[in-house]
């Protein structure tokens, strides 16, 4: 099967993603660093223990498994998330996951989840859930419940027989928008024929427009006269939200209210359950199997795949507002729900310590399989949450046959690591910095933390690396204190290197150094790192942490900067009248050189005719990287004012290979 047009953006691990270990709860604080709390094995710990830990990991060894939701795994209505129902997905199949299609007889509101609200307000609406309310104070939500129950025999009762019926406004929110062509609603058979709606007003909208309080904006549509059953017909357009208003006093129940169409909905989105993994796990591929329906262009039918993973049960972090002080405190998701005062619910984070950002955007256009690594997110992690946007066409849809992933078991609890130049591991600025497009010596410096013996432990190291390492260049130090081992071999790719040790396998907490040589190209570059197990476990990400103490960048980014110099000219104002009434009489010149190498280089600044000729030099000299300010009277260099004209103002630089030039116009006038 042929691949989908992908396109994926490369996301480098986070930095400072995460330094710890899975914290108990949310509320725990740390103390201390990673190293404080996990300690250190010496090298050559015991060759008795180490063959132990050994013989303990072997049944963990090599255990590749795959989680499965559609096609013959799970089915895709368990796995969706409660918090966040599905819009307008299809889930009668539980092999396949597709959107919602609409036909003539059937009714969209007995499909959908239905919620009373007390008070409406679409501007607190979520996608997904379909929600009912009115104006009229309830104490119970039987009665609006019954309009979209699907059974007629169910009504609103004696709920609005009173007379002053004029004003109740009853709300339906679908939840998505779909292609409507009809609206009806009509009283119970069994109820007294005479109390009917005598007279209503139908209001649409399509959930996109809103207003300045974040309300949708309706469109109206029609009013209805006295009728048991009231049957609206239109033209297809989108529906969200109705507004159903009464217009007479009279008494009334309303045994359905049902809404139908037909074809596909053009937008429609499905958020998975937190897929739980215990223990925490490493992951491989992701596999989407999909098939597209119909005959829509690949631009107008599609489906976006997003994933994120985390090790504890919620993304975010709650806070309790104090009500007289301000100051906020972080409490559980459950105890933040159950504030009753407003006022004391404070703010709401996302929890990048112990949550991955959601991935860029996959885009699935077409019939096959997608095969999507998923070695950019930090593991080893304990959930897993993917979320799928479909966009269809009036003629096309992409269904979702099946999505895979692969796990096994961590090969450490956690694998720190840091990159630094050779010969500076503790830099100024607390970074690497060098020049880019410029080889040099880097130390990559790894530590991996062991919390049990059933952790198998890992036999080599992939580095991401920017251009193709010398393998001559290439040695491996393991121990404390670090010293010289023979890697078992070395793979040096276009992109990155692999150092394999399984004459060393680590299964303690010991640390290791790579040196090699490269060249970065970019102003940021990012080396990330994998443990690599040849006996069949899926690779580890190495997250960016404290491995020395003496070595202090904690990070795997390399900055670069240019060894050319890159030039600034600003002229303001752009035309001076020298005249000597103080007005304009004198152009400001701000003027830069930036990116310099270590040394200084030299600068001119000169003013030319249009004949290109020089009539002053305003600056000649050697500068350090920054911005310089200067003035220009009209002047040439002999002190007499210039004639009426254009003049041209340039800043130089003078290179080891090349001179750099910049041009800015300005005026003369009287």
């Amino acid at each position: 099967m042929s691949l989908f047009p992908l396109r994926i953006v490369r996301r480098e691990i986070q930095p400072e993603m995460e330094r710890g270990m899975l914290r108990e709860s949310k509320l725990q604080h740390r103390h201390g660093t990673t190293r404080e709390r996990f300690g250190k094995k010496p090298f050559g710990y015991s060759a008795i223990l180490v063959f132990l830990l050994m013989m303990a990991a072997g049944t963990s060894r090599a255990q590749v498994e795959t989680w499965t939701a559609g096609g013959d795994g799970l089915p895709w209505d368990t796995q969706a998330s409660q918090k966040e129902a599905p819009v307008a997905v299809d889930l009668s199949d539980p092999s396949m996951l597709r959107v919602v299609e609409l036909s003539p007889e059937g009714n969209i509101c007995g499909t959908v989840q239905w919620e009373y609200v007390n008070r409406w307000s679409s501007a607190f609406m979520g996608t997904g859930k379909a929600y009912i309310s009115d104006n009229v104070a309830l104490k119970s939500s039987s009665a609006g419940l019954a309009m979209v129950d699907g059974d007629s025999t169910t009504s609103t009762g004696d709920r609005f027989k009173g007379y002053g019926q004029t004003g109740v406004t009853f709300y339906f929110d679908l939840g998505a928008a779909y292609p409507l062509n009809r609206i009806r609603f009509y009283t119970s058979p069994s109820g007294r024929a005479d109390y009917f709606p005598r007279a209503c007003e139908v209001s649409i909208s399509d959930g996109e427009t809103f207003g300045n309080q974040g309300d949708a904006i309706y469109e109206f549509l029609t009013h209805t006269g006295p009728e048991p059953v009231v049957d609206i017909r239109f033209s297809f357009r989108l529906i969200r939200f109705v507004r159903l208003r009464i217009l007479s006093p009279d008494p009334f129940e309303i045994a359905e209210f049902e809404a139908y169409g037909e074809g596909l909905v053009p937008k429609a989105s499905y958020l998975s359950k937190f897929i739980v993994f215990d223990p925490p796990v490493n992951f491989g591929d992701l596999t989407l199997h999909a098939t597209k329906l119909a005959g829509a262009p690949d631009d107008e039918a599609f489906v976006v795949l997003k994933i994120r993973n985390g090790s504890d049960e919620t993304p975010l972090i709650y806070y309790r507002k104090d009500i007289e002080t301000g100051e906020e405190t972080e409490v559980s998701e459950e105890e933040y729900v159950a504030l009753e005062k407003p006022q004391e619910k404070g703010t709401i984070l996302y929890d990048t310590e112990h949550w991955s950002p959601w991935s860029n955007p996959i885009r699935v256009d077409a019939t096959g399989a997608l095969a999507l690594p998923l070695n950019f997110l930090p593991g080893p992690r304990a959930y897993l949450q993917f979320m799928l946007f479909f966009e269809s066409s009036s003629t096309g849809t992409i269904r979702i046959d099946r999505l895979s992933v692969q796990y096994s078991s961590a090969l450490a609890t956690l694998a720190l690591g840091e990159i630094a130049l050779l010969g500076q591991a503790d830099p100024p600025d607390g970074a690497a910095v060098t020049p880019s497009g410029v080889s040099a010596l880097f130390t990559y410096d790894v530590r991996a933390h062991f919390d049990t013996q059933t952790l198998s432990g890992f036999d080599g190291i992939k580095i991401e690396t920017p251009m193709q390492s010398d393998p001559a260049s290439i040695t491996l130090e393991m121990g404390e204190p670090l010293s010289a081992v023979e890697p078992d071999s070395v793979r040096v790719g276009p992109t990155f290197l692999s150092v394999y040790f399984p004459s060393h396998r680590v299964i303690t907490n010991e640390p290791l150094r790579i040196t090699f040589e490269t060249t970065p190209v970019q102003h940021t570059t990012m080396f990330n790192g994998w443990l690599l197990d040849t006996g069949g476990n899926l690779s580890q990400p190495i997250l960016a942490g404290n491995v020395w103490d003496d070595v202090r960048t904690n990070s795997l980014a390399v900055f670069g900067f240019s060894t050319e110099p890159s030039l600034s000219l600003d002229i303001a104002p752009e035309f001076i009248t020298p005249n000597g009434d103080g007005f304009n009489d004198r152009a400001l010149i701000s003027y830069g050189v930036t990116q310099l190498a270590k040394e200084d280089v030299e600068v001119s600044l000169r003013i030319y005719d249009l004949s290109g000729a020089m009539v002053k030099e305003v600056f000649s000299g050697r500068l350090a990287p920054g911005i310089y300010d200067a003035t220009w009277d009209g002047r040439n260099g002999d002190g007499e004012l210039l004639s009426p004209g254009l003049y041209l103002c340039q800043i130089s630089a003078e290179t080891e290979a090349k001179t750099l030039r910049k041009f800015e116009r300005l005026a003369v006038v009287y």
